[in-house]
């Protein structure tokens, strides 16, 4: 599944949605790209988009919208308290139920479920930094779930082993489970876009950015392989962090001429679709069927070639500082 899928499905979705809730179509739009990156929000979230789609977004003008979602969601829509040690508590929003995320095709999914007697601390924080990165490039086409995630790839012709995965089991009836953080991707022709959802825990505040990028790593390369380019966005909330991103980000950020060799094997890789197609015009153009088995010919050794040259495969580091998830 690739942007233009992912955009499809998002409709798709969002239709379902107004049709199930009596949604209005921002309501729905906010409801399946919350749903769908962790279920929680909260209300300076929910002002921050607003914004960002220049919407009204007064302190009333958010009450309101909240309210009337909270009204026609009626159950699955659900309040509770954060509590932190030493500050105020917040109010996280909460889509949960089986109802609801029936109609998010993530009906099995642990986020339809209370987050305040499911999860911890530091998950609930890291899920609202994941909403908080989704909501910031709403746009953007994210995929929305592991299944979308797995199938890009797969056409791709990615190998599964490259994919950051875990296993459940024991002995020969171990399954992997990919993508096990659930972190958003967004994917778009030959760009993608991987979110880093990163809280500050105990010591080493650099720890999670570092776990995170081993286990993806293998994907970045291999996406840089197949002339795919890599976008890391690493989202936070307004915490200090003793170690810059960049300099734990610069292990994986690729060359230039690693991003070169990389956006050589895409663009002629779409030329070699061209010339499967055996086009009249095509044909024409290169004398005949014989010049252009040819024409393939050199560009699969320059596609070789490039790969053999593509090293780390992030292309580019971006940080995202959510100032309205709590520390």
């Amino acid at each position: 599944m690739g942007g233009g899928e992912a955009k499809a499905r998002s409709e798709e979705l969002t239709r379902g949605l107004r049709k199930e809730f009596g949604l209005d179509q921002v309501e729905a739009e906010f409801v399946a790209l919350v749903g769908r990156n962790g279920g929680l929000c909260l209300v300076g979230q929910v002002a921050a988009w607003f914004q960002a789609r220049k919407l009204a977004a007064s302190p009333m003008a958010v009450s309101r919208w909240i309210s009337g979602l909270h009204d026609k969601l009626g159950a699955a829509f659900a309040v509770f308290s954060l509590q932190r040690e030493g500050t105020r508590s917040v109010q996280v929003h909460q889509f949960v139920g089986r109802r609801l995320y029936r109609e998010l095709e993530m009906e099995g999914g642990r986020w339809r479920r209370p987050a305040e007697k499911d999860a911890t601390l530091v998950e609930i924080k890291r899920r609202l930094v994941r909403v908080g990165a989704v909501l910031a490039r709403w746009w953007y086409p994210w995929l929305g779930s592991v299944e979308a995630s797995v199938s890009w790839c797969d056409a791709l012709g990615i190998d599964r082993a490259a994919l950051p995965q875990t296993r459940y089991g024991t002995g020969g009836k171990k399954q992997p489970s990919y993508f096990p953080d659930r972190s958003p991707h967004a994917a778009e022709g030959n760009l993608c876009v991987f979110v880093c959802p990163l809280v500050v825990e105990e010591r080493d505040e650099s720890r999670g950015l570092r776990k995170w990028g081993r286990a993806y790593a293998p994907l970045w390369q291999a996406l840089g392989r197949v002339g795919v380019q890599t976008t890391v966005v690493v989202a936070r909330s307004a915490e200090t962090l003793s170690v810059p991103v960049a300099d734990v980000m610069s292990g994986w950020e690729a060359s230039a001429e690693s991003r070169r060799a990389v956006r050589g094997i895409w663009f002629d890789t779409q030329l070699d679709y061209v010339l499967a197609g055996n086009a009249p015009a095509v044909l024409e153009a290169h004398g005949g069927a014989e010049g252009v088995a040819r024409r393939r010919r050199e560009l699969a050794a320059t596609i070789e070639e490039a790969r053999s040259e593509v090293g780390r495969g992030v292309a580019k580091t971006e940080e995202l500082v959510l100032e309205e998830v709590p520390a």
